[in-house]
């Protein structure tokens, strides 16, 4: 199976690591619960199933011709990695109230499933080409699902575990500027790495490479805005002196 999936599988798994049913089933004011979260991920793939079976139906990819805003979406979220959260969840995928433990069993299965089915249509109508619409991001190509997938995923499973904090009444810890970019860096390396193990040694070389590189940045950063304040605190200071200086030479040439 893809790395991709893989790795969906893997971090869905270690979001629900521990959870009791009633901490699956725990559901906070007008938030979803864990098992809700879960469900919604699950129909997110029990749908893409079926939109690529009609593709294998038809005989050709249903994907229509990217415009110039569908290829913003797709560079902006499958190809950086940034995954917005705040968009209400299309109707299909609205979680029903399907059991939490029953979804923890079959969800691992709906991936492999989806999986398989993605690259039937790849090894069909091609790995290149765009097959099969999202109704948000536009037309997609099999690996551009894959990482969607993933990324979704991931944004989910994050949420899952501040449901499990907070249900434990543990402190909620909001993701620091670092940590969202080092997230951002390990999709970059899945994405330039999609072998898997093969790869992994060169990935985590990567990962520490461009960790490096951002804390020079960021040293550099703070060498930049120290300068400055130094230079708005010069300013009024060489003023000062400029006019104590001419007060001076007045007093010198009365």
């Amino acid at each position: 199976m893809d790395q991709y999936l893989e790795r969906l599988q893997e971090i869905l798994r270690a979001a629900c690591q521990g959870m009791s049913p009633d901490d699956m089933a725990y559901q906070p004011p007008e938030k979803w619960s864990a098992a809700n979260v879960l469900e919604h991920l699950y129909l997110t793939y029990t749908g893409t199933c079926k939109g690529f079976e009609r593709c294998l139906q038809a005989g050709k990819p249903l994907a229509r011709k990217p415009s110039l805003k569908d290829r913003m979406v797709v560079a902006y979220v499958i190809q950086i990695g940034h995954f917005p959260g705040g968009r209400e969840a299309p109707g299909p995928t609205r979680p029903q109230g399907m059991d939490g433990q029953k979804l923890r069993e079959e969800i691992g299965p709906q991936i492999m499933a989806m999986g398989k089915l993605i690259a039937e249509c790849e090894a069909r109508f091609g790995g290149n080409k765009k097959l099969l619409d999202h109704p948000i991001l536009g037309p997609l190509t099999g690996r551009e699902w894959r990482k969607f997938h993933y990324l979704h995923g991931r944004h989910h499973a994050q949420q899952i575990l501040r449901l499990g904090e907070s249900r434990r009444g543990l402190p909620k810890e909001k993701p620091t500027a670092r940590t969202e970019a080092w997230f951002q860096i390990g999709g970059i390396a899945v994405s330039l790495f999609p072998h898997g193990g093969r790869h992994a040694g060169l990935a985590g070389v990567l990962l520490h490479v461009i960790e490096g590189l951002l804390g020079g940045v960021q040293c550099l950063l703070l060498i930049l805005k120290l300068l400055l304040v130094f230079r708005i605190f010069l300013i009024p200071c060489r003023s000062i002196s400029q006019a104590v200086a001419g007060i001076g030479r007045k007093s010198g040439g009365a």
